[in-house]
């Protein structure tokens, strides 16, 4: 079965609390805007941008975002390695970020095989955040001889059906502000339902932007994930990610991967809530390229 509105429950903590604001690095709005490369996979083109040398590492966005929330670990991690950032269907920059579609089911992880295989490099480092990690752990699980390492920021979402979702709700009635032509109060409708009223217009106006250019893919369905058992079976090194102050249900999400798998390695970014990367990138980056460094080969 498919998980149509899931993916956006994991946007709850993208509203960071005050402790982390102040550790958030300078944000370019236009970082690789002006030099996209492409590459068309599945029938559809995704745009990415490219840095460095060395080993190739994949970095995979989550929801009401694109390839623009990498542009601090891509600065850092292309000092030593070759890193493609890319926006998935449906996200901005891409031509299919334009329009509302039809969805016709996921292509998260179909899409993501594609993009690795066409860029014919090897098995890369696979570094995913939210629904961006959810599709990483399915990618590795279906085909690990494209992985070297594994590294998964808070997806997954093995950690409790149960739990309390605020996104499904909102992202409902966003989708439907959305047919109704209301882009900008889906947005805040869905931001505000999560974050409390007020927060949208709380948020700095990059990231309003950012959510904005990227609202066409508010309700977006996602693959069903792996088991306990399959996710137990990853023999690649894997880094398990989580913010400090990210809500209880995405910690236990993170805690559930661990549970399978022990040998996965976990680190908890200070200061930091959902969006890790973009909250305290200096610590976030700092793990993700020593995990990479300690299993380069």
């Amino acid at each position: 079965m498919h998980l149509p509105l899931f993916v956006l429950f994991v946007a709850v903590a993208l509203f960071a609390s005050s402790k982390a604001a102040s550790q958030r690095a300078p944000y370019d709005p236009n970082f690789g805007i002006d030099d996209p490369r492409t590459l068309t996979v599945n029938g559809t083109q995704l745009a990415y941008v490219e840095r460095g040398k060395g080993a190739p590492v994949v970095v995979v966005h989550g929801s009401a975002s694109d390839f623009r929330v990498w542009q601090s670990f891509v600065k850092e991690a292309s000092s030593k390695y070759r890193v493609f950032a890319y926006s998935r269907r449906y996200f901005y920059p891409n031509p299919s970020s334009r329009t509302l579609p039809k969805f016709q089911g996921p292509t998260d992880v179909k899409d993501l095989i594609a993009f690795i295989e066409a860029l014919r490099v090897g098995p890369v480092h696979l570094v995913g955040h939210s629904s961006g990690g959810h599709a990483s752990l399915i990618v590795a699980a279906e085909r690990p001889e494209l992985i070297r390492t594994l590294v998964v920021a808070e997806g997954g979402f093995l950690g409790g059906p149960g739990a309390p979702n605020a996104g499904v709700d909102s992202s409902s009635k966003a989708r439907a502000l959305l047919e109704a032509g209301k882009d900008e109060e889906a947005v805040r409708t869905f931001v505000d339902e999560i974050g409390g009223a007020g927060t949208f217009d709380r948020l700095l106006e990059s990231d309003r932007r950012r959510m904005l250019d990227n609202r066409m893919a508010l309700g977006l369905p996602l693959s069903p994930p792996p088991n306990c058992q399959q996710v137990g079976l990853l023999r690649m090194p894997i880094l398990l990610v989580t913010g400090a102050d990210s809500p209880p249900f995405l910690q236990a999400g993170v805690k559930g991967l661990s549970d399978c798998n022990p040998a996965a390695k976990r680190v908890t970014v200070p200061k930091a809530a959902h969006a890790m990367h973009i909250d305290n990138p200096a610590v976030f980056n700092a793990a993700v390229i020593r995990f990479l460094n300690e299993n380069e080969r």
